[in-house]
């Protein structure tokens, strides 16, 4: 019950985790000047900010009781779990944390070996999670979908808005002359 790959699992996907993770970004960003670093810090903080509301939403919406309560996976009090934690189990925060921050490290990575190893933990997540019964499957399954969305999504805005800011940085001489014209030199 609390081995290290559970207990690993679960605290990366608590809501420090990407807080730290954060910070480092920023803190090295503003010693260093990496831009790289700050983009990364930011999408951090905007994918876990987006994540994590959408999760907190559906769980006090579907109101699903967890395991532990031993009330069966059918049994709902939607609405009115606003604060009783026993029916806050779909969607899986830790779990939608954990593929966020991995999601989010994964796409800056080059090397696909690299790839690889930025999800490894968050693997661990939800395993915790049900293991340790706060989960059923189905929650965690939901949680990770939620969490690499919104990672993907804001990894993906990020892109497109630097590659418009590269393209209106330099003159286009494309949206003046749309014809390419070639001009021998000798």
């Amino acid at each position: 019950y609390k081995s290290v790959p559970i207990e690993g699992g679960r605290i990366y996907g608590e809501p420090y985790t990407p807080i730290a993770l954060l910070a480092g970004f920023a803190s090295y960003s503003l010693i260093t000047g990496d831009q790289k670093a700050r983009k990364i810090g930011y999408e951090l903080g905007q994918a876990v900010l987006y994540g994590t509301s959408c999760v907190f939403l559906l769980k006090i919406l579907v109101g699903r009781s967890r395991p532990l309560t031993d009330e069966g996976p059918g049994h709902f009090r939607p609405a009115f779990s606003f604060v009783d934690d026993d029916f806050h189990s779909f969607p899986s925060g830790h779990t939608a944390i954990a593929f966020a921050v991995s999601t989010i490290l994964a796409r800056n990575v080059q090397p696909t070996w690299a790839k690889v190893l930025c999800y490894l933990p968050a693997v661990f997540t939800p395993m915790s999670r049900v293991y340790q019964d706060h989960h059923w499957v189905s929650d965690v399954v939901m949680g990770g979908l939620i969490g690499y969305f919104f990672a993907t999504w804001v990894v993906d805005q990020h892109e497109r808005n630097d590659a418009t800011a590269q393209q209106k940085s330099g003159l286009q001489l494309s949206s003046f002359f749309p014809i390419a014209v070639s001009i021998p030199l000798n």
